[in-house]
């Protein structure tokens, strides 16, 4: 490949990465779903009271709603955090009471067995207690990544 064509395609890809990131970031700051699902919460589609040219409504953007049954389980979660036990204890008790995991909540995988250290970590971590979402930081080998729990 001629440099010229390298220097191209570098290009286009660095501005299509910046549209994508301002993207996000005003759906952000407008207080819109500006990710995929996230366990304790369910995306409503909002839509246009009017109509398209079609006739069809136009979604507008997605907010989240809590979902009761599983802020329960979030809930608890932080109870059991705040009180001194460790993520892998709290993975383990859960597995033992049946709690369903994240991806056997939203019907991903049908799996009994799926509340990880690493799935808890990122509930823990990935809910504020105030209700408000933080982006959870990615580790080297993703803590989401392998087993579908989170």
């Amino acid at each position: 490949m001629a440099w010229r064509e390298v220097k191209l395609f570098t290009s286009v890809w660095e501005k299509a990465r910046q549209r994508t990131y301002d993207a996000m970031l005003r759906k952000a700051k407008a207080h819109h779903v500006a990710g995929g699902k996230v366990y304790g919460y369910d995306n409503k589609d909002v839509f246009s009271p009017l109509p398209g040219l079609d006739g069809a409504s136009k979604r507008l953007h997605v907010v989240r709603v809590i979902n009761e049954g599983q802020a329960k389980v979030v809930r608890r979660i932080f109870q059991l955090y705040a009180a001194g036990l460790g993520i892998v204890r709290i993975a383990k008790l859960l597995n033992e009471e049946g709690v369903p995991s994240p991806a056997t909540a939203g019907h991903l995988r049908r799996s009994a067995r799926c509340c990880t250290a690493s799935s808890i970590g990122v509930k823990s971590y990935g809910t504020k207690p105030s209700g408000r979402i933080a982006r959870a930081r990615r580790r080297s080998g993703s803590a989401t990544s392998g087993n579908g729990c989170a």
